[in-house]
């Protein structure tokens, strides 16, 4: 099997973004947009962390710990959902799968990226369930008598 020549990670995210996820995938352009941005985000994240450049960034600096730090980032410091944190780790996740033949680095680098899980879901705590129940309501209330209860208050 020949080597794949080496790319920048700028040229694999242009070929990523403007031919792969389009062309391959055929998927929309918002998705495609939905897609870059999330990269784009990663990246300065990166280079933020590390104080170094954006251009500097290669793909080994995709590590494990650094995509857990850049969810945390997003869902504490930007204020995203779990699920828009989710949808950009799937972005992630597309690309490093995309670039894994490129990758310089070993080749455990971008297989333990890969292994990095999706966000969960909090339950509500017990405070914030009960602000979520209506005064009116009863713990041990009927169906028959809560469809009754909804009913009058219609």
């Amino acid at each position: 099997m020949s080597a794949v020549p080496a790319a920048t990670l700028s040229e694999l995210q242009q070929r990523f973004l403007m031919e792969y996820l389009p062309q391959q995938r055929a998927l929309s352009a918002r998705t495609v947009e939905s897609y870059g941005d999330a990269l784009r985000l990663l990246r300065d994240f990166i280079a933020a962390s590390e104080s170094k450049p954006a251009q500097s960034i290669e793909l080994g600096d995709f590590t494990p710990e650094r995509i857990q730090a850049f969810l945390e980032y997003l869902e504490r410091q930007r204020g995203n959902s779990v699920h828009s944190c989710n949808v950009r780790l799937a972005a992630v996740r597309c690309f490093l799968k995309f670039a894994a033949p490129w990758d310089a680095s070993p080749r455990h680098a971008v297989a333990l990226s890969l292994a990095v899980p999706m966000r969960r879901f909090r339950t509500a705590s017990s405070a914030g369930r009960s602000a979520l129940i209506p005064s009116s309501a009863r713990i041990n209330e009927s169906p028959a008598s809560a469809i009754a209860r909804a009913m009058r208050l219609a």
